[in-house]
């Protein structure tokens, strides 16, 4: 026996047995102890209580029947999108969207009413002071609930296709593939994610990239990348519609403004205080009904997303490939590890960020990833996940044909890209070292 193979025949030795079911553990003081054979410890941030205490056994049987509720939502959605697929039919006919476009088009009866009435209102009257108030109020509080387009920020890291002509020839040829609308800025920030949306009374379309995350992947899931984001353009996802968005904001304006807030009149005026507990409990019981709502939209809106997200990642597979996109996902698991070894470079003085971060990528074990995949389907989806779990988009991604790229790159071009990104990776390298020490957000694809 070689002194390699007598190595390994030791460590197995020596590796601790599973405290469930007996098997070998992998112990790396680096990364989570778990067994792959029954899944104990696969995912410590949802630990075991203590077995001492009734109410410490309810909480863990909620907890446990909660994962399990989530992996069904989950599975359920995967079966779904799978057999859509399968049929030919389109994300139009979800009747999750369709049914939040039509509460988002009732939502804004109440400001085109509010308009409508200040409009006459404001033409008809006595035109003394107190019509003028009763306009100045119509008019105030329609500019309150008010659609909002959004715009985009001057502290952002804007590119546009002057200043990054490789970058944008590459997503112009993604979208004609797709049929998208070519973008008209490039935002690159600090986080690993990446995104995209419209902006503006003109719906202008706004590609965000998470430099991060953009930094650790290879040519071909670059390409996969732009294609999942600007595939949203054409897919139907109802979040970047302006329909939906602004009934969502009108919804929580309507109820910041009506919720009643703390008790004003204690004592003193006793027609005062009477008048306030009774306006109080309507003015709660209206501004419940608007937050009720609101959670029912984005309810709907969030059911919409998640399948759209499957969508988007078929049409990814069209513009780069398969592997391309399934290797994306696997890297996406790994924002955690990504912010922990660059948090590390930074404390300690690191003069390369994004080496640093590519390499503790590098060190992440096979064992390690596949707990992330087992922690993925486990968990299911959250009630407000835009996404459904990644482990379940790699399922999707591998029953769909290998296939020939769309859209390929060369080097020198991808070499461009990133002469064209340089001055945003020290921006986002300067901010990111004065933000050692806070959280960071943002591990999945939007």
């Amino acid at each position: 026996m070689s002194a390699a193979a007598a190595d390994v025949t030791d460590d197995a030795a020596s590796a601790p047995p599973c405290p469930q079911c007996g098997a070998s553990l992998h112990v790396d003081p680096l990364w989570v102890t778990w067994c792959d054979k029954c899944d104990w410890n696969v995912d410590p941030a949802d630990p075991e209580p203590p077995t001492a205490g009734r109410k410490r056994r309810r909480q863990r049987q909620q907890r446990e029947r909660e994962v399990q509720l989530r992996a069904r939502r989950g599975e359920r959605l995967y079966h779904a999108v799978a057999r859509a697929a399968e049929q030919g039919v389109g994300h139009r006919r979800d009747p999750n969207r369709m049914a939040s476009g039509l509460l988002a088009a009732l939502i804004h009866v109440p400001t085109l009413a509010l308009l409508t009435l200040g409009v006459v209102v404001a033409v008809s009257g006595p035109r003394d002071l107190v019509h003028w108030i009763i306009v100045a109020a119509l008019v105030g509080l329609v500019v309150l609930v008010r659609p909002r387009f959004g715009r985009l920020s001057r502290k952002k890291v804007a590119l546009t296709a002057a200043e990054a002509p490789a970058l944008f020839a590459l997503t112009d040829r993604i979208c004609a593939v797709l049929g998208a609308h070519p973008v008209t800025w490039v935002v690159v920030d600090d986080s690993f994610n990446a995104s995209y949306g419209h902006v503006g009374l003109r719906r202008r379309r706004m590609l965000r990239i998470g430099l991060p995350l953009w930094s650790v992947l290879d040519d071909d899931e670059k390409v996969a990348l732009l294609g999942h984001e600007l595939a949203h353009d054409v897919n139907g996802d109802l979040a970047h519609g302006v329909l939906v968005s602004s009934a969502l904001q009108t919804l929580a304006t309507w109820y910041r403004i009506i919720h009643p807030g703390p008790v004003m009149y204690v004592g003193g005026d006793s027609t005062m205080s009477a008048g306030e507990a009774l306006a109080r409990p309507l003015l709660a019981g209206l501004a419940n009904l608007f937050l009720a709502v609101l959670r029912a939209e984005q309810r709907l809106l969030l059911r919409s997303s998640q399948r759209a997200e499957y969508l988007a990642d078929a049409l990814a597979i069209k513009v780069a490939s398969r592997g391309a996109v399934i290797t994306l996902f696997n890297k996406a698991f790994l924002a955690k590890a990504y912010w922990f070894g660059l948090r590390r470079a930074a404390l300690v003085g690191a003069p390369d960020l994004w080496a640093a971060g590519r390499g503790h990528l590098a060190t992440v074990p096979a064992h390690e990833l596949t707990r992330l995949h087992r922690v993925a389907v486990r968990r299911g989806h959250q009630v407000d996940d835009t996404h459904p779990p990644t482990a379940l988009r790699i399922r999707f991604a591998s029953t769909h044909a290998a296939g020939i790229p769309a859209v390929r790159s060369d080097r020198s071009e991808m070499e461009a890209v990133e002469r064209e990104l340089a001055p945003g990776y020290r921006r986002v390298a300067a901010v990111m070292r004065s933000a050692v020490g806070r959280p960071h957000s943002g591990d999945q694809l939007v």
